[in-house]
């Protein structure tokens, strides 16, 4: 399908969200799945960019997706002005609500640097059926604006920075812990770097909390048929590969193998 860039501005140091229009399609995107875009209007670069939608405007038919410049591609995406023509996959993957429990009246959101981005859609979502409450960990102080969002969607926000610029020093699983400690919630939600998810597998088993998590893999076709992003998931008793764009990107944690 034809998106029509609706804005695109640089909200943090080589991050930028951006606003597509998408019409009615936008009503029907759930947290977790993902638009895949071609970036360029070639085939250099080869692959489209799987990137997460972290907003819905619903009324206006308006997606934001929030993006990182790392190379040609999202290079390429930061330059499209307002009213540019995007060539866009959207919606693919499953979401946090196709696997969560439909009773679901809590819910924690651990999240990690650029992870954080599919948690702001199902805080925006789940805002007025649960308590929400967001455990978000960055570098720095710097990434401010990737959190703010969440404080108009969450009863409670705690920030972990690596170097204590902001929040709590330290790592997002460590203040994690600490709020295990006082209260157990109904399910966690994650997502992050995948060496910040195994931890987050490993906590809610020693705390005996569900977590479901939302996977970041490299991806191909995005529609189940190149097999790039197949990860490794337990199902009955046996280890089975899943494909993250199709069968995912939204999984339980248990299931998982974070060793692959």
């Amino acid at each position: 399908m034809t998106g029509i860039v609706y804005s695109n501005d640089l909200i943090s140091p080589s991050i930028y969200k951006m606003g597509i229009q998408l019409g009615d399609t936008a009503e029907s995107i759930q947290a977790g799945q993902f638009a895949h875009v071609r970036c360029g209007q070639s085939y250099d670069p080869l692959l489209r960019r799987p990137i997460s939608v972290c907003q819905i405007d619903a009324e206006n038919g308006i997606i934001y997706i929030t993006y990182q410049v790392k190379g040609k591609g999202t290079r390429w995406l930061a330059e499209q002005a307002i009213g540019s023509k995007l060539d866009i996959l959207c919606p693919l993957g499953n979401s946090f609500e196709a696997v969560m429990p439909a009773d679901i009246n809590e819910i924690w959101l651990v999240g990690g640097g650029i992870g954080v981005f599919p948690l702001q859609l199902l805080a925006q979502q789940y805002k007025d059926k649960a308590d929400i409450v967001s455990i978000l960990g960055f570098r720095s102080d710097e990434f401010k604006p990737l959190w703010q969002p969440f404080e108009q969607y969450s009863k409670r926000v705690i920030i972990a920075t690596e170097d204590g610029s902001y929040g709590y020093e330290g790592l997002v699983t460590d203040e994690l812990i600490l709020a295990l400690r006082a209260h157990k919630p109904q399910i966690i939600a994650g997502c992050g770097p995948s060496k910040m998810l195994k931890s987050l597998a490993c906590i809610a088993e020693q705390y005996d909390v569900p977590c479901v998590v939302s996977l970041e893999e490299r991806m191909g076709c995005g529609i189940g048929a190149c097999l790039v992003c197949n990860c490794k998931i337990k199902s009955d008793d046996e280890w089975h590969y899943r494909r993250v764009c199709t069968d995912g990107p939204v999984f339980w944690s248990h299931e998982v193998s974070f060793d692959e």
